[in-house]
């Protein structure tokens, strides 16, 4: 990250309902994975409060086109309207119909916004002295920034913070349970205890970087992880015994037993299910499903939650509940 020390980053003050949710170590590290010819012209890198009702996420200066500016964000927010011809939400880790979690926004500051103004740091028309001419425009600068992340993430990037990398599966789905109110903190999550600890996270990173100390990073990983894993034992043990449960329960349902077995399966890597869900998983017909949803209602493994006599949703709450306020 040698080029990236001649980039001057200037922070400006911040009201108390806003934050920055990208750092000055976060820049240069996703700038030092980019060539270093895409953003020479860069001088400067304002974090400034600046984003009029939210309406602005960065911008670029008109002349001269070397400085970029981030700007300061709500604690609380969702960035869907920011999407017009941009990616969806879920690219970042986020869902539609809710507040983006705090590594979603770090994601498409860093990935999206940043990306979009280095685009807009490219030369077009080298001869036109009017500099809206002369340098990508926004659509221009859009594909630039879309290019550039699909190229970034097409292979993993080795590093702890996961920021740097787009959201995998399990992410996602733990998000649609959140949303749903139906998981308050996920079971297996590191990134939540290093965003707990960021300040302490990101002073072990700049140690490794200027001192190259990483036994003291080291360390704090290892602590996330202990902590981690201690919770997501206890977790794990109270699963198995749903699980030993739940099985009893269905021993009872006769020659029934083998293909309840198969959903009980089923549930635990989708715990919400409706009847037709339920036919495709266990390969059987819709009455089939259904007789079974209402064999599993009766033993109360599932939990029909609608109360609707059609188009009926099961719930599978004893598992469920072991992630609520853990």
């Amino acid at each position: 990250m040698k080029h990236t020390n001649k980039i001057e980053f200037i922070h400006h003050e911040t009201s108390n309902i806003r934050r920055h949710y990208v750092t000055q170590e976060d820049v240069k590290i996703m700038l030092s994975r980019l060539p270093s010819e895409l953003w020479s012209r860069l001088k400067k890198i304002h974090f400034k409060d600046d984003a009029r009702g939210n309406r602005t996420l960065g911008y670029t200066t008109t002349r001269g086109r070397r400085e970029v500016t981030l700007c300061a964000l709500p604690h609380r927010l969702s960035l869907n309207r920011a999407f017009k011809p941009r990616p969806m939400a879920k690219d970042f880790g986020a869902l539609d119909s809710s507040q983006w979690p705090s590594l979603a926004i770090r994601r498409f500051m860093l990935y999206d916004v940043l990306l979009h103004e280095i685009g807009h740091l490219q030369i077009i028309l080298p001869k036109n002295t009017d500099p809206r001419r002369k340098f990508a425009d926004e659509t221009l600068a859009q594909s630039f920034a879309g290019s550039w992340r699909k190229q970034l993430w097409s292979k993993p990037y080795e590093h702890p913070d996961p920021v740097h990398n787009p959201p995998n599966k399990k992410e996602l789905q733990t998000l649609y349970l959140v949303d749903k109110g139906l998981l308050k903190k996920p079971t297996l999550y590191l990134s939540d205890f290093f965003e707990r600890h960021k300040a302490e996270y990101y002073d072990a990173l700049t140690r490794v970087r200027i001192t190259n100390d990483i036994e003291h990073w080291l360390k704090i990983f290892l602590v996330g992880v202990s902590q981690t894993a201690a919770d997501s034992k206890q977790t794990f043990e109270k699963i198995i015994k749903v699980r030993h449960e739940c099985e009893q329960k269905i021993m009872t349902l006769g020659k029934r037993a083998k293909i309840g077995q198969q959903l009980l399966l089923e549930l635990f890597s989708q715990p919400i299910m409706n009847t037709n869900q339920i036919a495709e998983r266990i390969n059987s017909t819709h009455q089939t499903a259904s007789s079974l949803a209402k064999n599993f209602s009766d033993l109360g493994i599932l939990q029909e939650d609608t109360g609707f006599k059609r188009n009926r949703r099961f719930v599978f709450s004893d598992y469920l509940n072991l992630f609520v306020d853990r």
